[in-house]
């Protein structure tokens, strides 16, 4: 497989003008290798096939490759994903052996690599995934020809349920379409795994019915083997969590989100929200009532700390947060001075320190 795939790689290197012929390579390699072939192996492939759309215009073949390669490069981040989170919270408690160490090495090294080419893919292929295209693949008469086939409903779902940059620019839930309704049902009926589970959960979101989003979010989180995904899931459930008002079930849902991903910054940036949004819920007086958001200007430094790509977002929220923490002239004459620490009670359960700036 790792022959045929190094095969079609280079042919396609050297001539770049047969696409035809390199995408009749690359179909025989991944035949063999499938999920195992490398990242640059499947950038290549989906790469190629580009091309060979922009000859014949097959946009069924070009799907079909796009599944083939986003499901194999995610085969591969899950596997290196929870090899890190597994290994990096071992390593809080023992210290790793050699091979341990160098597995993790690894593992850190080539999952960007993974990542890196399923950005690129998404962003070659962002000009037919609007949700005004995909309305046009994904219909009904599709469906009901493919009602059967759990391939096609777990392909359809999955494209459907991600948010989609639309032709104006804006970003769009592609679950207004209405047989997202169809398929999520029909697949969660025939299968229902993890994704099947998840697509029921944004259906349910879709429809704001908090409880059926709750419940399929849970089965979700409970069966995903891919932890990143599982803390895709508890972020869902944080989210729901917060509009049916359970905002300590949403503090605890971000947080097993940030172990399970502990280099992603978006549970403490949305807890940091959740926090600054409970102003005025807490405490007996000005100072603790507001205090909340000392607590959420310390989730955002650790969000930005842990996640460089959030680093932006968090430090607008921490400009925003500093002119609404309490008054130091309050402060003062209800008996706080800088340092001193204040508890906050309510379902926040954290300790600040006074700070002016």
């Amino acid at each position: 497989g790792y022959v045929l795939s190094e095969k079609a790689s280079k042919y396609i290197k050297y001539n770049k003008d047969s696409v035809e012929r390199a995408s009749e390579l690359f179909d025989a390699a991944y035949a063999v290798a499938g999920k195992e072939m490398s990242a640059s192996q499947l950038n290549a492939y989906f790469l190629t096939n580009i091309k060979l759309f922009n000859i014949t215009k097959d946009v069924d073949r070009l799907f079909a490759i796009y599944n083939n390669a986003i499901e194999a490069l995610e085969y591969n981040s899950m596997g290196y994903s929870n090899e890190i989170s597994n290994l990096t919270s071992k390593a809080d408690s023992v210290e790793l052996t050699s091979t341990e160490t160098k597995s993790l090495d690894r593992a850190k090294k080539s999952l960007p690599n993974y990542d890196k080419v399923q950005r690129n893919i998404e962003k070659a292929l962002s000009p037919l995934l609007t949700c005004e295209k995909l309305a046009l693949i994904y219909n009904e008469e599709k469906f009901l020809a493919n009602q059967d086939d759990t391939e096609w409903l777990k392909r359809a779902a999955k494209m459907l349920q991600k948010d989609r940059e639309g032709e104006d620019g804006e970003m769009a839930s592609c679950t207004d379409n209405p047989v997202f309704l169809l398929i999520a049902e029909r697949l969660y009926s025939l299968e229902p795994s993890a994704s099947a589970a998840r697509s029921m959960a944004k259906l349910g979101v879709r429809k704001s019915d908090w409880a059926m989003a709750k419940k399929y979010y849970q089965e979700a989180a409970d069966q995903e083997e891919d932890l990143r995904k599982t803390a895709d899931d508890y972020m869902g459930l944080a989210y729901v969590n917060n509009k049916m008002g359970a905002l300590s079930s949403a503090k605890s849902n971000c947080l097993k989100a940030g172990q399970l991903r502990k280099d992603w910054g978006n549970p403490y940036l949305y807890l940091a929200t959740l926090y600054a949004d409970a102003a005025g819920d807490c405490g007996a007086n000005a100072v603790e009532k507001n205090a909340v958001y000392w607590a959420a200007i310390n989730k955002l430094n650790y969000a930005r700390s842990v996640d460089p790509s959030i680093s932006d977002k968090a430090s607008k929220l921490i400009s925003i947060y500093k002119g609404a923490v309490p008054d130091k002239g309050v402060a003062f004459q209800l008996g706080f001075k800088e340092g001193d620490s204040i508890s906050i009670g309510c379902w926040i359960n954290e300790t600040v320190t006074v700070k002016f700036y």
